[in-house]
């Protein structure tokens, strides 16, 4: 998701945003200014198209041949994750599991109201 709150870097970026939430006007709210400024689209568009792929994806694959991990878990999960693909415990090597994070994030989320992030949160990606 970090990866959706990035403004574009490149022509190959912008195309695979429009590929992805399509292309167009979006329309931020109010609270949104620094997202608008930043070239990102709409909180409401890219949580909803965030939720849409998830959901799709949890959809298509049968429980017991699914793993779920949150990103801040992989480290500690690490052997877990193994024992589900199949791989020796030996080949892993938890000191690498986040080797390529995202090393230019923008924090533009902390410029916006956190009761209206929460909501927005809270309507598009809460489990029902």
């Amino acid at each position: 998701m970090n990866d959706d709150l990035q403004p574009p870097t490149s022509q190959a970026w912008s195309k695979w945003a429009n590929f992805v939430y399509g292309p167009g006007l979006f329309i931020h709210a109010s609270e949104e200014p620094a997202l608008q400024k930043g070239g990102i689209r709409p909180l409401d568009t890219c949580l909803s198209s965030w939720a849409a792929r998830n959901s799709r994806g949890l959809a298509s694959v049968p429980p017991k041949r699914s793993l779920v991990v949150r990103t801040d878990q992989i480290r500690q999960r690490a052997y877990e994750i193994a024992d589900f693909a199949g791989l020796p415990r030996r080949v892993i090597r938890r000191h690498r599991t986040h080797e390529f994070h995202n090393p230019r994030k923008v924090p533009l989320l902390r410029e916006i109201d956190c009761d209206f992030l929460e909501g927005r949160v809270e309507q598009h990606c809460a489990r029902s």
